[in-house]
């Protein structure tokens, strides 16, 4: 690290670590009775025993003190279990659906280099609901209802907070023709902070920044909806539409100074809002030989929070040729994923592209390509905040990268057949995190 007010350089190592196991445990019934009647049930269960590292140090780079030393070590024992059950009737174009689901989270975060201080947390949500659905002629209805009871505690504190949310859910659509097709979708969903969000023991990431979660956050509440049309044209087909997203409370971090400490912290932010339109078409050049499909998309979205208010806008698609023949394949395809905003950070997926010819013959696959002949791989974000500026950026020097592929299918045996679940429980488990630099 260069400084620009002529002293030394500094040697910086900023050190990422993470360790530990996660076993896991399913179970799924589901029974048929008379009168188009079914009863599903889905449990599953995870723990995670592991530790989170972080290590930064700031060396002079002629005399090798240091200037900075930072560690953080964080040892977790997690616990999540969730099921679900849910009972389905049938009729003639309706179908009636109610259920229930509940999960817990049992978190214990040991501090190793914080005086062995211990966190605990303790989360559970309880989901009711019901949903109908109708077929009528032209029309295809779905309309549910649902409440989510969410709670968590935080045994050091002897503090938590408890909510009850309303999730209606609607979903229309109207076929006009066999080739044409409108679709109307609402949604909403909850979501609870997670353990390093509101982990109130103070983590230190460099000489002067640190990390500090907030107890007091609530659980926060989304809403999305989408208008679509679908069409289906003798060598078109694909779909356009809009879709609006709003979060009025979402959990998101912010930044300030305290003291000489800039800390990161988490907040029920002013929210996220954002609108995207979208056009998904593809072209069958010659039938069965050559065909172009692709995606284009324009985002728009506004976030605010405490002593921020950022926008964003930005273009993004893809777009892929593929040309078949006598076993043969060739496909072209370039790909630039959407930027991302959340609190006051920027995030943008993978821009790439592909050039590859493949020769399939029964079981045998054979393929030669090139990687980002036409560009250059990116992926990345950036922080916007007026306190803290930076980016990060994953890219590759080698472009345009040549690859070859061989594969060959050998089964033998009996297969093993799997479950296609009507009913899936959330059991995801807990992680800490040891932020770096």
């Amino acid at each position: 690290m260069s400084l620009n007010n002529g002293f030394s350089d500094i040697r910086l190592r900023d050190y990422n670590g993470v360790k530990g196991f996660t076993p896991s445990f399913s179970a799924y019934l589901e029974q048929h009775f008379s009168h188009n009647q079914v009863i599903a049930v889905d449990f599953n269960a995870s723990l995670y025993n592991g530790r989170t590292l972080h290590d930064y140090t700031e060396k002079v780079k002629d005399s090798g003190g240091d200037i900075t030393n930072v560690s953080t070590s964080i040892r977790d024992c997690n616990q999540a279990y969730g099921i679900e059950a849910n009972y389905i009737k049938k009729w003639s174009g309706s179908r009636l659906t109610a259920g229930a689901s509940y999960r817990a989270n049992r978190n214990k975060s040991t501090h190793e280099n914080f005086s062995g201080e211990v966190f605990h947390q303790r989360q559970d949500r309880f989901y009711l609901f019901g949903e109908y659905f109708r077929r009528m002629n032209n029309v295809t209805v779905t309309a549910g209802i649902g409440a989510q009871y969410t709670s968590f505690r935080f045994m050091e504190t002897d503090d938590g907070r408890d909510s009850w949310g309303l999730r209606p859910q609607l979903s229309l659509t109207y076929s006009r023709t066999q080739r044409s097709q409108f679709k109307l979708n609402f949604a909403t969903w909850q979501s609870a902070p997670s353990l390093a969000e509101t982990n109130i023991v103070p983590q230190q990431i460099d000489g002067f920044q640190w990390r500090i979660g907030n107890p007091d956050l609530k659980t926060s509440s989304s809403y999305r909806l989408t208008l679509s049309y679908n069409y289906n044209i003798p060598r078109l087909t694909g779909s356009m539409g809009v879709m609006a997203f709003t979060s009025p409370d979402a959990i998101a971090p912010y930044i300030e100074w305290r003291g000489d400490k800039l800390v990161t912290s988490y907040e029920n932010s002013a929210g996220l809002q954002n609108i995207a339109f979208f056009i998904s078409p593809q072209i069958d050049v010659i039938p069965d030989w050559f065909f172009v499909n692709g995606t284009l998309q324009y985002r728009a979205e506004r976030m605010r929070g405490t002593g921020y208010k950022h926008y964003n806008h930005c273009w993004s698609g893809d777009v892929t040729a593929m040309l078949r023949h006598w076993n043969f394949a060739l496909l072209v395809q370039y790909r630039k994923d959407q930027v991302s905003l959340w609190g006051e950070s920027l995030t943008w997926g993978e821009t790439f592209s592909v050039l590859q010819l493949n020769y399939n013959y029964k079981q045998c696959a054979i393929g030669a390509g090139v990687f980002c002949p036409f560009t250059k791989y990116d992926k990345g974000s950036r922080s916007i905040s007026r306190y803290n500026i930076n980016e990060s950026r994953t890219r590759t020097d080698i472009c345009p990268m040549p690859f070859i592929e061989i594969s060959y299918n050998i089964q033998w045996g009996r297969q093993k057949r799997g479950a296609s679940k009507l009913v899936n429980a959330d059991a995801e488990v807990d992680r800490s995190t040891a932020k770096g630099r």
